[in-house]
């Protein structure tokens, strides 16, 4: 399904769990390729898998992304 960018919302948890890092090379992907990969969200269009890939295309002024819904027990799994 496509979501706006602007409705989905990074998990607080991914900054305690992954450090920064370098986008430079997905951000050049998603310009040559699109987008290869869904965001995985839950019900609140939290993300579960994707925040590298969210951020890249909000740095480049992409408004709306294919998002995967999906509910499991413990998210940060």
């Amino acid at each position: 399904m496509i979501s706006p960018l602007s409705h989905i919302k990074p998990s607080l948890i991914n900054e305690q769990i992954y450090s920064q890092t370098d986008l430079s090379d997905l951000k050049q992907s998603l310009t040559t390729n699109g987008q290869l990969e869904s965001l995985v969200v839950n019900d609140e269009l939290e993300i579960i898998s994707g925040h590298r890939r969210y951020y890249s295309m909000m740095r480049l002024g992409w408004k709306e992304c294919e998002v995967r819904v999906v509910n499991y027990d413990n998210e940060t799994i």
